[in-house]
C-alpha cells in the first residue's frame, strides 16, 4: 500500500474513529496539527490496514464505497459474520501465537522481491489470497521504499547488534528479518529450523568465510570511528589477524601477500585494518595453523625452557639442600 493511498484512507476515517483517538493533544507537541502525527504514524505502520478496519468494526459502521481493496472488504465481511471466508480466517490466524513460525516465514518472504504472492503461498502452505490479505492488513511492505523497510528491520539501526548477548536477547522475528535482508530467505529458514545448514565447502572454506566476515565487520566499525572502543567484534578481528600472521615482523611480506591472495576479500580487508589495530594476545584457531605459525610457536617454547634452565640453581646446591 502506497503512502498516497494511506493518506486517502485516513481521510475516510470518521472523526470519532478509535484509531484517531490515540493522537490526543496531551501526547503531542503544542501548535503542531494532529494530522502531522496521524500521517507520520500511519505511513510508517505496516499494520495500519488492520487498525483501519478495526475502527469501523468497533464503531459498527460499514466500509465506505471508496474502500475498494478487496482484501479489506473480504476480511471485514468475515469479521462481521457476514461470510464464511477461509482465506480471511487464515490471514487473521497468522497473528495467533501458535502460528509464530509461519508468520515469521511469511514476513521474511514478503521482504524479498524475488518471491511473488503465489510462491510465498506455496512456501508458507497458505492460499495466495490469504497472503495478500495478511500483507495488506499486518505487514504492508510491498512496493515501499528501502528506507521504510529498513526502519522495520533495524528500528534502532545496527547499533543493536553490538549489545552483549544480542543473539539471545533479540526476538526470533527480528533475527529472522535481519537474516533475510542480509543473506536471503535460506538464512531465515535455517534460523527457524525449517532447513539444515548446508555443508557446501570444506572446513577450510568455512574458516575463510568466517574470517572474512569477522574482519569485514571490524573494518566497518573502524570506519564508524569505534577503533578505541572495547567491542567484541574488534577483539575477534584482532585474534584473526594474529592467527593469520598479519602482525608486524612475524613473517616476510611475500608470505603475507601470498596469504592475501588465498584469502581473497577476507585478507584484503585484514590488510586495510591491520595497520590500525594492535594484535591481541589470544589466538583465534581457524582451520589448520600455517607452518610458519607452528615454527614460531616451537621457537618460543624452546626459549622459555632455556630461560627457565638458566634461572634454576646448580644440581650440587640442590643436593646439598
Amino acid at each position: 500500500m502506497t503512502t498516497a493511498r494511506i493518506e486517502e484512507l485516513l481521510e475516510i476515517l470518521p472523526p470519532e474513529a478509535p484509531y484517531l483517538a490515540r493522537f490526543s493533544r496531551d501526547l503531542r507537541e503544542p501548535h503542531i496539527p494532529a494530522e502531522v502525527y496521524v500521517c507520520a504514524e500511519a505511513c510508517n505502520d505496516p499494520a495500519f490496514g488492520s487498525k483501519f478496519l478495526e475502527s469501523f468494526l468497533k464503531l459498527g459502521r460499514p466500509l465506505p464505497d471508496s474502500v475498494i481493496e478487496q482484501e479489506f472488504r473480504r476480511v471485514y465481511s468475515y469479521a462481521c459474520g457476514q461470510s464464511e471466508d477461509q482465506d480471511a480466517r487464515e490471514a487473521l490466524a497468522l497473528e495467533h501465537p501458535r502460528n509464530m513460525h509461519r508468520r515469521i516465514l511469511v514476513r521474511c518472504l514478503l521482504l524479498r522481491d524475488e518471491f511473488d504472492f503465489v510462491q510465498i503461498a506455496q512456501k508458507a502452505g497458505l492460499s495466495e489470497d490469504a497472503v495478500r490479505m495478511y500483507e495488506s492488513l499486518f505487514w504492508s511492505v510491498r512496493g515501499r521504499d528501502r528506507i521504510y523497510v529498513t526502519s522495520l528491520v533495524y528500528p534502532e539501526s545496527r547499533q543493536v547488534e553490538w549489545v552483549p548477548d544480542y543473539a539471545l536477547r533479540e526476538t526470533p522475528m527480528n533475527l529472522a528479518l535481519r537474516a533475510t535482508v542480509q543473506e536471503g530467505i535460506s538464512a531465515a529458514e535455517e534460523l527457524l529450523g525449517l532447513k539444515n545448514p548446508v555443508e557446501d565447502s570444506g572446513a577450510s572454506g568455512h574458516a575463510h568465510a568466517i574470517a572474512g566476515r569477522i574482519l569485514s565487520n571490524a573494518n566497518f566499525l573502524t570506519k564508524l570511528g569505534f577503533l578505541n572502543q572495547e567491542l567484541p567484534a574488534t577483539k575477534s578481528a584482532l585474534s584473526v589477524l594474529r592467527a593469520f600472521k598479519l602482525e608486524r615482523g612475524q613473517q616476510p611480506d611475500t608470505t603475507s601477500e601470498r596469504q592475501v591472495g588465498q584469502m581473497s576479500a577476507s585478507m584484503a580487508v585484514a590488510l586495510s585494518i591491520g595497520r590500525s589495530l594492535e594484535v591481541g594476545s589470544s589466538v583465534f584457531g581457524i582451520g589448520k595453523q600455517s607452518p610458519a605459525f607452528e615454527t614460531a610457536k616451537r621457537t618460543r617454547s624452546r626459549r622459555l625452557k632455556r630461560a627457565s634452565a638458566r634461572q634454576r640453581p646448580p644440581a650440587h646446591l640442590l643436593n646439598a639442600a
